[in-house]
């Protein structure tokens, strides 16, 4: 009759040697036997320290990417990508040890990753800027991005990390590589109607077989054409959930990268992504808020906004010329101090009563009391939510008008009296 106790320490063993599989620092495997008691009894003693080892490097590993955050948050800082991805890069191969380490990010405009690429060689650290084409899917770094996942290669003279010329920095280093891991950085989980395909008609063409060789009947000319046709569009989806890559690999001769090198490097991306993405999003607002200021500031009609306290929040360019002060010296002021009296009471129709105006000739006044004829628009300043939150007000000055109908004026008295 079978010994249920004898059953479970078999059973035990067997997952013991499946774990001690896992751990690149295990010796080599023994046969183990329930009726052995020394050699359970060292097999466990070998089983804690390796769990003591293990802790240990989880602990060290935790503290290190504690320190990439505060590495990665200078992404927010600067839109500088090729400095920020030298530093990162720089920290990642002196933190973890890897020969070579990349980060490059996909620069949609130009259908580009790019960024840096740190080589640590007898030694000595040297770091080079990166540039590979998206389009045409050459190499393993572009491949990750298209194929959408993890790649591993440790055939690393078929698996470039990119093509690159003869004459380039990294050329002699991509040439010694002996293994390379390449994981995509991805974006925060889109919401259900912002899904991949969604907006291509889930003609996408991440992850999809046929960036990997072209279908049976259909020649290799046609199908790159299609297919680098298919990856512009992708590029500029506003769906496309890749960031960009790291890479890290190992020359030739050192031990290659493995299961736990790959759960190291995959938690490394997943950690920094998220802070990448958000550097990304505070570089598109002040972009766009550079945008908008050109735009402001390139308007040939002064304009003013004000809040619902009557404070001037902004003044273009031409504002500045019109009333004579300068938008640091009048933002947070009464308006009536900027405009006069006739100025804010067309600013509080609009927005205490809706009464917005369109191109209605009016007198303002200038801060030191000297009229300024003008053609003034005034409409209510809503929230996303439709609430009002203020007004504002663009204007054109009238005087060379006004004097060249006084100066009319005057020749066709001139005119009747001759």
């Amino acid at each position: 009759m079978p010994d249920p106790d004898h059953d479970q320490l078999v059973g035990l063993l067997r997952k013991v040697e499946e774990v001690r599989g896992l751990s690149a620092a295990a010796g080599p495997s023994r046969t183990l036997t329930h009726d052995d008691p020394d050699t359970l009894v060292r097999t466990l003693g070998e089983l804690v320290d390796e769990l003591e080892r293990a802790h240990r490097r989880l602990i060290e590993t935790n503290v290190q990417l504690v320190s990439l955050r505060e590495v990665a948050s200078r992404l927010a800082e600067t839109v500088d990508i090729g400095e920020t991805t030298r530093t990162v890069t720089r920290y990642l191969r002196r933190a973890f040890g890897f020969d070579q380490v990349g980060l490059l990010l996909i620069d949609r405009e130009q259908g580009l990753l790019t960024g840096a690429w740190t080589v640590e060689r007898a030694g000595d650290e040297r770091t080079a800027a990166l540039d590979v084409p998206l389009v045409g899917e050459r190499g393993a770094l572009a491949r990750a991005v298209w194929m959408g996942r993890t790649l591993l290669h440790h055939d690393c003279q078929r698996h470039a990390p990119a093509f690159v010329a003869e004459t380039h920095p990294l050329a002699q280093a991509f040439s010694q590589l002996g293994s390379l891991a390449c994981v995509p950085l991805v974006r925060s989980q889109p919401a259900a109607s912002d899904s991949q395909g969604a907006a291509c008609d889930a003609a996408c063409v991440l992850g999809h077989a046929r960036l990997l060789a072209p279908p049976a009947g259909e020649t290799a000319s046609r199908w790159a054409a299609d297919r680098e046709e298919v990856q512009r569009r992708c590029l500029s989806c506003r769906h496309l959930p890749t960031l960009g890559v790291l890479a890290m690999a190992r020359a030739a001769g050192a031990p290659a990268l493995g299961a736990a090198d790959l759960t190291l490097i995959e938690s490394i991306a997943l950690s920094l992504a998220p802070m990448i993405e958000n550097a990304r999003l505070l570089q598109e607002l002040r972009r766009s808020q550079r945008f908008q200021q050109h735009m402001l500031d390139s308007m040939a009609s002064a304009l003013v906004a004000v809040n619902l306290r009557r404070e001037v929040l902004s003044l273009n360019r031409a504002g500045e010329e019109l009333l004579g002060r300068p938008e640091e010296a009048v933002l947070g002021a009464p308006v009536r101090e900027v405009m006069g009296e006739e100025g804010e009471r067309l600013l509080d129709d609009a927005m205490a009563l809706g009464r917005e105006v369109a191109r209605q000739e009016t007198t303002l006044h200038r801060p030191d009391g000297e009229p300024l004829p003008v053609r003034l628009t005034s409409s209510q300043l809503r929230d996303e939510d439709g609430r009002v939150y203020g007004a504002l007000a663009t204007f054109l000055d009238l005087t060379p008008i006004k004097r060249a109908e006084e100066h009319a004026r005057q020749m066709d008295r001139l005119a009747a009296l001759g």
